[in-house]
């Protein structure tokens, strides 16, 4: 008997605490879209708007951090796919392009540039990652960019056989 009352009671609960949570995630949209047509109502009417209330606690200023334009995907896709093509080319201008892609304010172009790097296999890129690794502020970036690194300082297989031949 407590099964058939406690069953429904915590399905009623979930789908209440669902719809509010719904609720609340679609309100805020609609209400910031009716503030602002609020407030051009009244310069639209010829009235005065009235001065937003003084506030009298101040906020701590938090820098800014630059957000780039959003960029158009098929654009993206094309940067990637450039730098994808960049990376099989065996010439120091090819290199040159994709260490300028580790710089770009888009995660993306960044993350398909490392891998261009990767793919290229040359250790001269390695200062340039090293000085990517001091700008990059996000932790996966870190990390990613520091196992490229790694990765670039590994002997290759044609170095690991002429210093250790088989008999």
């Amino acid at each position: 008997m407590r099964i058939r009352i406690l069953f429904p009671y915590i399905l009623l609960v979930g789908a209440t605490l669902l719809f509010v949570g719904w609720y609340h995630s679609h309100a805020g949209r609609h209400g910031s879209l009716q503030a602002a047509a609020n407030l051009d109502a009244p310069a639209a009417a010829g009235r005065a708007i009235p001065a937003p209330p003084a506030h009298t606690e101040m906020l701590p200023v938090t820098p800014a951090t630059p957000v780039a334009a959003a960029a158009d995907p098929q654009e993206i896709e094309d940067r990637i796919a450039n730098l994808a093509e960049l990376a099989m080319n065996n010439d120091a201008d090819s290199l040159n392009l994709i260490l300028a892609s580790l710089t770009d304010a888009n995660p993306q172009i960044r993350a398909a540039a490392l891998e261009a790097v990767i793919q290229f296999n040359s250790p001269d890129a390695i200062p340039s990652l090293q000085a990517v690794l001091a700008k990059v502020e996000l932790p996966q970036e870190k990390v990613d960019v520091q196992a490229a690194i790694d990765y670039l300082k590994l002997p290759s297989f044609s170095q690991t056989e002429t210093a250790n031949p088989q008999p």
